[in-house]
């Protein structure tokens, strides 16, 4: 099993949710970016730099691209553009 894989069982298993709802519930308000609706970006509170950001869907039962609608599809995209503009400016 991939480590990524093993990592994701391990932290569902001890905490009983996804790291996605974990932080979506857990992360300090003042650390969202920006949210688009159906998705956020955020910088996590256990990063060292703030310069890290991650991006969420906040429906946590879709675990792959192919599996957004039309609207999470623009939103992940908008956010993607976003989050460089912000690192590149």
């Amino acid at each position: 099993m991939p480590q990524r894989f093993f990592n994701n069982l391990r932290f569902r298993k001890s905490h009983d949710k996804s790291f996605s709802v974990y932080m979506l519930q857990e992360n300090p308000k003042n650390l969202l970016v920006k949210d688009y609706g159906e998705v956020v970006l955020i910088v996590p509170y256990f990063m060292k730099r703030p310069l890290d950001m991650m991006l969420l869907v906040k429906d946590s039962s879709k675990c792959y691209l192919h599996q957004l609608n039309e609207i999470e599809q623009q939103q992940v995209s908008q956010a993607i553009q976003e989050a460089l503009r912000l690192l590149l400016d």
